[in-house]
């Protein structure tokens, strides 16, 4: 009678554990995934508007006295480029960034676009006030994100 019960408390022991690790294996794993991504798609969105930055400094370093339009063209297309990461890299995060920051990027983009036949004084005018607005559109987004 004794292995009788060891053995049924053996068996329902085992079958506890199994079902356990199977609880725990299912609903870790997707908890888990999900968290990755949405932390991928945040760091993805936080590095993108890194390069932004980045990009938007070696606008704002330009001067109008030294600086040739084709210059501005480079620096210009470079910040667009950036933009156009940080576009990317919010559709992949969606929710509420992505139309937050595509909304800011239109407007950006816009107002760049529109600086193309000024003369260079007034180019570096209008990216300037392009990227200030765009940076105070995303401040709100990016804090969100911890970036």
């Amino acid at each position: 009678m004794r292995k009788t019960f060891a053995g049924a408390v053996i068996t329902t022991a085992t079958a506890a554990i199994a079902l356990l690790l199977v609880g725990c294996g299912g609903g870790g794993s997707s908890t888990t995934t999900t968290s990755s991504i949405s932390t991928v798609a945040s760091a993805s969105v936080c590095a993108a508007y890194a390069e932004v930055k980045s990009a938007g400094s070696s606008v704002k370093q330009l001067s109008p006295g030294s600086t040739s339009a084709d210059q501005v063209k480079q620096a210009a297309t470079q910040l667009n480029d950036s933009v156009e990461a940080l576009s990317s890299a919010a559709s992949q995060a969606g929710g509420q960034v992505e139309p937050s920051v595509k909304d800011a990027v239109t407007s950006f983009q816009t107002k760049l676009f529109s600086a193309a036949n000024q003369p260079v004084s007034q180019q570096l005018v209008t990216v300037g006030t392009a990227l200030s607005q765009l940076e105070t559109s995303l401040s709100q987004t990016v804090s969100q994100l911890h970036c």
